[in-house]
């Protein structure tokens, strides 16, 4: 039995980050061609264009030319770590297994794709807004950028930098159908950007489902704000 399409498009996750190693450092591979990597300034000259994003050339111009505080010395390269998480509708093609999968960022700019958790039907997040400055979330939003009725910048950038939690609501249903069940349920998935809930289901077929919530701090930007 094949599974009810999904109600609502799940949504996709893009971290980005670097290493917390620099390149060629002891225990951290050295940079090779084609790999994407950062490079930050640390000299006063270069405050214009202080950061770099770019593949190692194998020849020709260098494309890092940042320094450190010295401005003479050429400041080091990090890793440049770009993971996509998406929900395919398929593990394998045409097996009807809805998938978590990651897209990683590799050399020269190209994706590769890993499958994570089969069975996991829709992805959808909802973020924790500090508006006061406490570190603590004191509004939900599905869509940051629109939050209080943002249109454009600034405070579109504004309130996405308030974000201090992430709530993960995750739909898992099993592999195969069980004979003789019938899925009548509704799932609760949190807001969507309208503010109103998004609710799906029910599917009206033979797989068993269950719904998991979990609410992830958000470090760096809330652990800023912290006054004790």
């Amino acid at each position: 039995m094949r599974p009810a399409p999904p109600s609502h498009p799940a949504s996709v996750v893009a971290i980005r980050r670097t290493a917390t190693c620099i390149a060629g450092d002891t225990n951290c591979d050295p940079a090779a061609t084609g790999q994407i990597y950062l490079q930050s300034t640390l000299c006063n000259d270069e405050v214009a264009n202080p950061a770099v994003v770019a593949a190692m050339p194998a020849s020709g111009p260098p494309a890092f030319p940042l320094h450190k505080h010295d401005c003479t010395t050429v400041a080091s390269l990090r890793s440049y770590v770009m993971h996509i998480y998406f929900i395919a509708n398929n593990n394998d093609p045409g097996d009807g297994i809805p998938t978590l999968k990651r897209a990683e960022l590799g050399a020269n700019g190209a994706f590769s794709i890993v499958p994570l958790v089969e069975g996991i039907e829709n992805l959808q997040l909802e973020y924790g807004l500090d508006t006061d400055g406490d570190s603590m979330p004191d509004a939900v939003s599905a869509d940051p950028g629109t939050y209080n009725g943002c249109a454009a910048d600034p405070c579109y950038i504004a309130n996405w930098l308030n974000a201090v939690t992430a709530k993960v609501h995750l739909l898992s249903r099993s592999t195969s159908a069980s004979p003789g069940y019938t899925d009548t349920k509704t799932y609760p998935l949190g807001l969507q950007a309208d503010d109103t809930q998004l609710v799906v289901g029910p599917f009206s077929d033979g797989f068993k489902r269950h719904g998991y919530t979990e609410t992830i701090r958000m470090h760096n930007p809330a652990g800023r704000r912290e006054t004790t």
